[in-house]
């Protein structure tokens, strides 16, 4: 996440703008046509689950 939010597209962004930085693992996931996301709730977390094609990519988000 960057503060420079009106850059998008090709561009390279400015790294030194950003707010957030996670690394998360890339999991094989059966074939979906639609980008989709969805959040589900677990204890203190809520993971923001992303598929794409065969990917799946899981953000655990602590809830303070």
């Amino acid at each position: 996440m960057n503060k420079d939010w009106d850059t998008w597209g090709a561009a390279e962004p400015d790294y030194s703008q950003d707010l957030v930085k996670t690394r998360v693992e890339v999991a094989k996931n059966p074939l979906v046509e639609l980008f989709t996301m969805e959040l589900k709730q677990s204890d203190d977390l809520i993971n923001l689950d992303i598929y794409f094609a065969d990917v799946k990519l899981q953000i655990p988000i602590k809830i303070i």
